[in-house]
């Protein structure tokens, strides 16, 4: 699974690259807004299937388990933001070697 990831994640810093070396006019902020908005569009039934199957749990119905759940969104959407502008600023190969590491 790591592999896979690894691979996906690789994909998308080059074609993020080369989207914004090649379309005239699209600065990182546009770039950042469309991948927002393609990645929500993919991932939403998933995110959708998810908490409805959470919320069938009485446990899950609680301050403590919403707030981690936003708390995760939080950080991983920081995470992706940071990769994005480690991107922008270097190479995508900087970036998948600091990674990994």
């Amino acid at each position: 699974v790591s592999l896979v990831a690894c691979c996906c994640q690789a994909g998308y810093l080059v074609l993020s690259k080369r989207a914004q070396e090649q379309v005239e006019g699209m600065n990182p902020n546009n770039l950042l807004y469309f991948t927002a908005v393609i990645v929500g569009i993919i991932f939403l039934p998933f995110a959708a299937f998810e908490i409805l199957n959470t919320t069938e749990d009485p446990e899950a119905e609680t301050v403590v388990s919403w707030s981690v759940l936003v708390a995760y969104i939080a950080c991983g959407a920081a995470l992706n933001y940071s990769i994005f502008l480690c991107t922008t600023v270097n190479s995508p190969l900087a970036t998948g070697v600091a990674g990994n590491m």
